[in-house]
């Protein structure tokens, strides 16, 4: 009889079994020298880089950190070497799942749940294209409050999200300028007076216009 080195339970001789110390071991060399490789691939291609005067990509982002990026082809031998995950996004994928997995949050909000619980992955990305073009529209000086970009985001955009961005952005300035309604357009009423301060502060120079 033998007995178990692990557990300490009896059994047959010809029932036993040893470790296989070569193959073991060789894997175990093969998964280091794959941890290694990954840790290099994290350390190179996960840091978020400052923006150039000269980077395209930057001036577009209105100078956000930038995320590294490498080819395809690269993409793809590297990915290679790791299948058991997805080890590389493309950007259009990248910026999808980023909005899916904010919305997906934004779902259990109690203000703003209800206006985008009901909208498919698709025109939620829809959503997020949309509030950034309107943003732009009325905060050229990147002045917007969180609170007030949320509103514009998941309230009024995901209501009028048939609308042009223009259109959108008309809608919100006459409201701003006392001639329309806020909670019309999708914000909540515990909202009013946070969005519409942050809004008057951050288009004041263009509702002078509008009012003139």
């Amino acid at each position: 009889m033998a007995r178990c080195f692990l557990t300490g339970v009896e059994f047959l001789v010809q029932d036993g079994h040893v470790l296989n110390r070569s193959d073991a071991y060789r894997l175990l060399r093969t998964l280091k020298s794959r941890s290694e490789s990954l840790e290099r691939l994290i350390a190179q291609l996960s840091p978020l880089d400052e923006p150039t005067d000269n980077n395209p990509r930057a001036m577009k982002r209105g100078g956000g950190k930038l995320h590294r990026m490498i080819c395809k082809a690269v993409a793809d031998a590297l990915a290679a070497t790791y299948p058991e995950i997805e080890l590389f996004h493309s950007w259009p994928g990248f910026l999808s799942r980023k909005v899916r997995d904010r919305f997906l949050i934004m779902k259990e909000h109690p203000l703003y749940g209800a206006s985008i619980s009901g909208l498919s992955d698709d025109e939620l990305v829809l959503v997020a294209k949309l509030s950034q073009q309107v943003i732009r529209l009325i905060d050229p000086r990147n002045e917007l409050s969180p609170t007030a970009r949320m509103a514009i985001s998941d309230g009024i955009c995901a209501r009028h999200r048939g609308e042009s961005p223009t259109k959108i952005a008309a809608l919100i300035r006459s409201a701003i300028a006392g001639n329309g309604d806020l909670a019309a357009l999708g914000v909540p009423e515990e909202e009013f007076d946070q969005v519409r301060a942050s809004l008057v502060r951050a288009a004041g120079i263009v509702l002078q216009s509008v009012r003139s």
